[in-house]
């Protein structure tokens, strides 16, 4: 798997990341309600939904800018990488968290998710430990640009084709 297609998996996670927690926080905001019966876990007076849809927002922009952007060169495409990376570790922590206390009182109480099965924060953990291990995949030293030696031979032979 070369860097782009990293890249691009990443941005796919972000936005399915987005879709999710979109869907979740736009329920709440306008029906004043939880999308799963077994209700809402809160942060600072919040529904963690929000947080959710923020980091994966967030996390959408860093992908995005770490795919298509190319200024600044070799140390802001460290930094992209490494902002990346600490958004998804700083996911990680906040969706643990909460899955944790969901999963306790899910079998304390016998709640139930219905269809999901499992709570909500639990999917946005597995999908920000995901995007964390592919940003781990690449390397912050080189960008797209650079990264002739990852291309596949199809790849190259296009690029051989039009310069």
């Amino acid at each position: 798997m070369n860097t782009k297609q990293i890249k691009n998996y990443i941005i796919y996670l972000s936005v399915a990341g987005v879709l999710f927690s979109g869907y979740l926080s736009a329920v709440k905001l306008f029906s004043q309600t939880c999308a799963i019966d077994s209700g809402c876990s809160y942060f600072l007076g919040y529904p963690t939904c929000y947080f959710g849809f923020g980091f994966f927002a967030l996390l959408l922009a860093l992908a995005l800018s770490n795919r298509f952007c190319s200024w600044g060169g070799q140390k802001m495409n460290t930094a992209r990488v490494h902002a990346l990376r600490t958004v998804a570790a700083l996911g990680i922590v906040f969706a643990s968290y909460f899955s944790a206390i969901e999963i306790y009182a899910m079998f304390k109480e016998k709640m139930v998710y219905g269809a999901l099965i499992l709570p909500t924060c639990f999917y946005g953990l597995l999908v920000y430990i995901a995007i964390l291990y592919l940003a781990f995949k690449i390397s912050p030293t080189k960008n797209d640009a650079s990264a002739n030696d990852e291309k596949t031979p199809a790849e190259a032979e296009d690029q051989q084709t039009f310069n």
